[in-house]
């Protein structure tokens, strides 16, 4: 879900860091074909976390995007009921040395959503850990099925 606008730039910033190869769209195919018949001009809504290394991007999303309550009760109004609510894991990167080279700030809503100074410390606090990690970036994510 983005609270942005984009422009072309920004489409660009995004599929540059955000694109998963297809080995890394299996368990995402899966919980979603448990609840939606997915079918040419469908949209679905994706997130990704970044607050191990912005703390800030923690705030930012507890203040500018809705709870699972706050959709559903939106939702609601309109016939749509929860069909389902699962965590989805995925990998996001290969490496953290390849997440922190490829990062780009205009890729991320939370990003943008935060001040400089706070980006720049967990640009910061990301290179430092990426000299040591190893194995691929994970990210656990939530998909919320409303019918």
């Amino acid at each position: 879900m983005a609270l942005i606008a984009y422009d072309d730039a920004d489409a660009a910033a995004f599929g540059a860091t955000r694109h998963l190869g297809d080995d890394a769209l299996g368990a995402w195919r899966e919980a979603i074909t448990r609840y939606v018949d997915p079918r040419p001009g469908m949209r679905l809504l994706d997130g990704i976390t970044l607050c191990r290394f912005w703390p800030e991007a923690g705030t930012a999303l507890n203040d500018h995007y809705p709870t699972v309550a706050t959709v559903e009760a939106a939702f609601a109004g309109a016939g749509f009921v929860t069909a389902g609510l699962e965590p989805v894991a995925q990998v996001s990167a290969p490496s953290l040395p390849e997440a922190a080279a490829g990062l780009r700030r205009e890729a991320h809503t939370l990003l943008q959503l935060i001040s400089d100074d706070a980006y720049a410390g967990g640009a910061e606090r990301l290179r430092v850990a990426a000299q040591t990690a190893t194995g691929p970036v994970v990210d656990v994510l939530d998909l919320l099925v409303l019918h």
